[in-house]
């Protein structure tokens, strides 16, 4: 949806009750606000997620499953994800004790894939309290081998390692939600369980994947053309015992707007018809400047970036991308490759960087991690294609002087001046939700 509006005098929102003001500049001529279709919530969550218990998408009801089941595993998405898990574990909780489970065959699972291990204060704020008095629970950690099991490899040659407990389970319920991923198409599904709760070896080898001209921008593709989805949902399925979903998808003003329940692969594919109904937008055509905005994916870099990643072809080639990124938790774990070339001109850098591009399709160069070589290589490619402007002030001097081709700013107003200057008439597009937006393009220039 586009809100047109003629005013000079824009906002957009910082954090969750934060604006950033700012006015554009006099050569600039503004597209559009676009958001995505108004997609009303649900009136009574509770009811719509038992309900969908007790009907779920291509396997028996929950109450039936759960019949001789000794070992329950709850997985959840971890911190920096929006999931309103709280008061979805509550219901789910009080469901299983009518259909006979006691809380002493449960357990909770943070999946936390490649990011930092979660502490009980974090699970506090993501389950609350009451949760952690009834069930036990640990935070998955992807680089403690002796907590990991090996399944074998998938198709694609991706070594599956699993977190012990998770394995172990008769019955695995998945608990997240589905919002458009630059790689996986979307989230959700099967993701809960690579890369969430898998190994740091089969994160990097399935994520290695999108480190391919082909398949590096997957954003909002078919889960049987995306060679990473169908990757993980393979190694999902190496689990022995079943597997039943929960994902749930939100709305732009963050609320439940539907619920999926079932198998993982089949209720995921009905909560997508959501999801892009929930994210979607269409633009006229490619913009030269691209105003975007991490909300609701603020808690830190390796969530915030997704602002950059989802929007990056909304901008024409050489078009200026300007982010605005919250990073509540500042970089998070997310480690940027050292490449010293900031300062030196074009002519030299991009080479190197073309290069590198080419390397690491390979291999991981030296300085670059496995499990990073895949958001490595989008990066490189977004440099070559794009300016990329970052207004970030709670990571600017740990992240300042690292890229070449990425300009990091603590003033909002100067990121918009030294865009102008670069662009001083252009068209411009603004992306307020731009951390979980899926941009269509209706005629690229």
């Amino acid at each position: 949806m586009n809100q047109q509006v003629s005013s000079k005098k824009q906002s957009i929102p910082w954090g969750r009750d934060g604006q950033i003001e700012f006015e554009l500049p006099a050569g600039w001529q503004l597209m559009g606000r676009f958001v995505p279709e108004e997609v009303p919530p649900l009136t009574n969550p509770a009811y719509s997620l038992e309900e969908s218990l007790d009907k779920p998408v291509g396997c028996p009801p929950l109450r039936e499953l759960v019949k001789g089941k000794r070992r329950i595993v709850i997985i959840v998405d971890d911190i920096s994800r929006p999931t309103p898990v709280r008061p979805l574990l509550q219901t789910l909780l009080d469901y299983l004790h009518r259909a006979g489970v006691d809380d002493n065959l449960m357990k909770l699972v943070a999946a936390t894939g490649l990011h930092r291990i979660m502490d009980r204060a974090d699970m506090v704020g993501k389950v609350g309290e009451e949760v952690l008095d009834r069930v036990k629970w640990e935070s998955h950690n992807s680089r403690d081998r002796d907590r990991l099991v090996y399944l074998g490899r998938t198709d694609r040659g991706t070594p599956v390692y699993i977190n012990r407990t998770v394995a172990a389970a008769d019955l695995r319920i998945l608990v997240g939600g589905i919002k458009p991923h630059p790689h996986a198409g979307y989230g959700g599904g099967y993701k809960l369980i690579l890369p969430g709760v898998a190994g740091v070896k089969s994160i990097a080898a399935n994520h290695a994947i999108c480190a391919h001209p082909r398949y590096f921008f997957m954003l909002g593709s078919d889960p049987q053309s995306n060679p990473m989805r169908q990757d993980l949902e393979q190694a999902g399925q190496m689990l022995t015992g079943t597997s039943f979903l929960i994902n749930i998808v939100q709305n732009s003003d963050m609320e439940i707007a539907g619920i999926f329940a079932g198998d993982p692969v089949a209720a995921h594919r009905e909560g997508i018809k959501l999801a892009k109904k929930a994210t979607s937008v269409t633009i006229p055509h490619q913009a030269d400047v691209v105003i975007s905005n991490s909300y609701p994916m603020d808690g830190d870099l390796r969530q915030g970036i997704k602002a950059i990643a989802d929007v990056i072809f909304a901008a024409g080639p050489g078009g200026i991308v300007l982010a605005a990124l919250r990073c509540e938790e500042g970089m998070g774990n997310m480690r940027i490759p050292r490449i010293k070339l900031s300062g030196q001109p074009d002519f030299i850098w991009k080479p190197l960087v073309w290069m590198m591009s080419v390397l690491i399709t390979q291999f991981a160069p030296p300085g670059i991690s496995p499990e990073e070589r895949f958001s490595t290589y989008f990066m490189l490619r977004a440099l070559l294609r794009n300016r990329i402007f970052v207004y970030a002030p709670a990571i600017a001097d740990q992240a300042r002087g690292l890229l070449p081709g990425v300009k990091l700013f603590t003033d909002f107003k100067l990121a918009l001046e030294e865009a102008e200057r670069a662009c001083p008439r252009a068209s411009v597009i603004i992306f307020p939700h731009g951390g979980s937006i899926c941009p269509q393009i209706s005629k690229a220039m």
